[in-house]
């Protein structure tokens, strides 16, 4: 019995058919093929000529629909940079004061920018994607992270000349010190370790992957429209 249940083919529910038919609809939507060629190939697969004829009408509609509405213009493309901007910032600002009050470096701090960054990005933008914010996206991130790591910098060199020197020295360690910022793009490659790449990839490929489109080319039918 057990031997007949482990050979027995396993039902596929329609639900998962119709899946796979919508994938593979994109897929060919994706690589350019027209509609025809499209419901040629469903054919082919062995779905009836008429029903692939109005799977595929069905499913591009409905994918290039969802495809206009991500366009990104250029009113979305500046909320985008915006918001951004802004969570980078914050979010680099929270990983210092973490780093702060713990005083140890939390390397996972910098995926959560990445995510943190392309979400907002996304809700920026009014739920639009495509390649142009997806780069605004990843310029955020690492942004972001310089910033974190510039902060942390900062406090971990306040600290060293505060114990070698006393405070009077370790006062003039500030922030906005354009001879601190050249140290720490001098030593840049010090404070960013093999381990902290791992997770600054990481941030990257989240923030890129957030903002992404469906890949489908829109005919750009009004002015403003980024493509």
């Amino acid at each position: 019995m057990a031997t007949e249940r482990a050979g027995a083919p396993q039902k596929v529910s329609e639900k998962d058919v119709a899946q796979k038919i919508f994938q593979f609809v994109l897929h060919q939507m994706r690589s350019g093929a027209d509609k025809q060629a499209i419901a040629a190939k469903l054919a082919e697969m062995g779905v009836d000529p008429v029903d692939s004829r109005q799977v595929v009408e069905t499913v591009h509609a409905e994918v290039m629909k969802a495809a206009e509405a991500q366009q990104v213009t250029s009113t979305s493309m500046i909320s985008g940079i915006l918001g951004g901007g802004i969570a980078a910032v914050v979010a680099g600002f929270l990983w210092a004061l973490i780093v702060r009050f713990t005083d140890y470096e939390i390397g996972f701090m910098a995926w959560g920018l990445g995510l943190l960054v392309g979400a907002a990005v996304v809700v920026f933008a009014g739920g639009r994607r495509g390649r142009a914010l997806q780069m605004v996206a990843v310029l955020a991130s690492i942004g972001g992270i310089l910033v974190a790591k510039y902060f942390i910098f900062v406090h971990f060199l306040s600290q060293a000349v505060l114990q070698q020197y006393g405070a009077e020295q370790a006062a003039s360690v500030t922030l906005f010190s354009t001879r601190i910022l050249g140290f720490f793009f001098k030593a840049i490659t010090t404070v960013l370790s093999g381990y902290d790449a791992i997770w600054v990839i990481l941030a990257v490929l989240t923030a890129w992957r957030l903002p992404q489109g469906l890949g489908i080319r829109v005919p750009k039918r009004e002015r403003g429209m980024i493509v």
